[in-house]
């Protein structure tokens, strides 16, 4: 059976995301309901809690933006705020401060 939909997410999926977004994707509902940071809260980590939340919701901010501009027709160079943020993260992020889509 035909599945456009299927072949579609497996092509941007499989060509268009780097491990980095790959991992963030799959965490995204427990980012979104609070689970992934929670435990570092109650460890009292909270600079390193605030690092993940922070990653998570710029990697989303980033995807999602880049998505719905390539959904419109445009092509070019989008700011990774990941990247741009990375000190304040507290984590050394290894990709370009620009993404091309």
């Amino acid at each position: 059976k035909f599945n456009f939909r299927h072949i579609l997410r497996k092509v941007i999926y499989d060509t268009m995301l780097n491990k980095s977004d790959k991992e963030t994707l799959k965490n995204r509902n427990h980012f979104l309901h609070g689970r992934i940071s929670l435990g570092l809260f109650e460890k009292g980590e909270d600079q390193k809690a605030v690092g993940v939340i922070l990653f998570n919701g710029l990697k989303l901010y980033t995807l999602i933006s880049s998505l719905i501009l390539k959904y419109v027709g445009y092509e070019g160079w989008v700011l990774n705020h990941v990247k741009i943020q990375e000190r304040i993260i507290g984590r050394k992020i290894d990709e370009a401060f620009f993404i091309k889509i």
